[in-house]
This record gives C-alpha cells, sequence and structure tokens, in this order.
C-alpha cells in the first residue's frame, strides 16, 4: 500500500528530518492521517528520539501559513549548562540553511523575468569593494547559484577592507561563497527596488 503525502504531511515529516539532521525519513512517524500542524503524541516523541539520537540540544520550530503563524513548538534546552530551556524568543543561528531559500527566490524572478540565469551581476549592481579584475566582471546569477564564482566563503575580521576577488575563473571550479549570494541578494534587492 503507498503512503499518501499530504502537504502538511509531508511538511511534518520533512521537518522531523531536518531537526534530526539524518537522510532517511523516520519510519514511525505516521504520514497519512495529518489533519493538524500540531504533532501528536507519537510525533512529539519522533521528534524528542530524532534529538536524543543526533546529539541535538535544542530545536524551535513555527510553522507558517498564509503570512501568520499556526503551530510552533519548542523541544529541550539552549544552553546544556545551565539548562535555560528554548522558548519563543530564543534565537538561533540560521547558518546557510536560507540559501535554497534565497535560491528559490532567484529562481522565480528568472521565471517571472525580471533576472536571467546570465546575467552578470556587476550590470546591476557593482559592491563597493569588489576588486577590478575581469573574473569578477564575468560572475552571473548562474555562477552564484552553482557556487562556481571563485569568490571566498566570508572574509575574516581581519580581511574585512580587503577587495573581493575571484580566487579563479568564474565557471571553472566549485568553491562554496556566502559573499556571492550577499551579492545576488543585492542584485535581486536593486532589481525589484527593494533594496
Amino acid at each position: 500500500m503507498a503512503i499518501q503525502f499530504s502537504r502538511r504531511g509531508a511538511l511534518m515529516t520533512g521537518g522531523a528530518i531536518f531537526v534530526a539532521g539524518c537522510t532517511q525519513a523516520p519510519k514511525t512517524i505516521p504520514l497519512s492521517d495529518i489533519d493538524s500542524w500540531v504533532p501528536n503524541e507519537a510525533q512529539d516523541a519522533q521528534i524528542r528520539s530524532a534529538m536524543e539520537k543526533f546529539q541535538v540540544p535544542g530545536v524551535g520550530i513555527a510553522v507558517i501559513e498564509d503570512g501568520a503563524v499556526v503551530w510552533n513548538g519548542n523541544y529541550g534546552v539552549s544552553n546544556i549548562e545551565t539548562g535555560a530551556p528554548i522558548r519563543d524568543d530564543t534565537l538561533f543561528q540560521a547558518a546557510s540553511l536560507t540559501k535554497p531559500l534565497f535560491a528559490y527566490v532567484v529562481l522565480r524572478l528568472i521565471d517571472a523575468g525580471v533576472i536571467n540565469l546570465n546575467d552578470r551581476l556587476v550590470e546591476t549592481y557593482r559592491p563597493h569593494d569588489l576588486a577590478d579584475h575581469p573574473w569578477n566582471d564575468s560572475i552571473t546569477v548562474r555562477h552564484v547559484l552553482t557556487h562556481q564564482t571563485g569568490l571566498p566563503n566570508w572574509r575574516s575580521a581581519d580581511d574585512e577592507t580587503a577587495l573581493l576577488e575571484a580566487a579563479f575563473e568564474p565557471g571553472t571550479a566549485h568553491a562554496y561563497s556566502g559573499e556571492a549570494f550577499h551579492w545576488l541578494q543585492q542584485v535581486c534587492e536593486t532589481k525589484t527596488g527593494a533594496g
């Protein structure tokens, strides 16, 4: 019998997988009968079990639908030494988890004709700290989304005043770059008038 994935069921399962940091779906979360964002006892137990298994001390989960929080839950602690619990106002370091979401927004802008995968970023926005080098001038939206810009991930505090420069010709190698995504963000803000 095939498992039917409702939108909410798929998202709840995806959230549980994300919480655990694993690559396989937990087998004990029922997928077909989810009619609420509120986890049932089995789902709640699975979240806690995954946290324990993968040594995740604390998790805050919120579901937003139509611009409003429809469910949120807090699990574990924000400080393992003090035992301070996760609360609604606990801040988490999101790291690079937003890059796939931003990439989706960029793809939607491409679908809408606002930008193009082959647009060179300098044609829309040139950062004040971008070095004058032909490699920098050739960086495209496609290069950013595929981590082929040659730009560094992030400059260290010691390098904050250093000019931003590609270490290799864009499109010839892969190197993760937060700097490139930040530049593309500025391009998107300029194109949409949000900046």
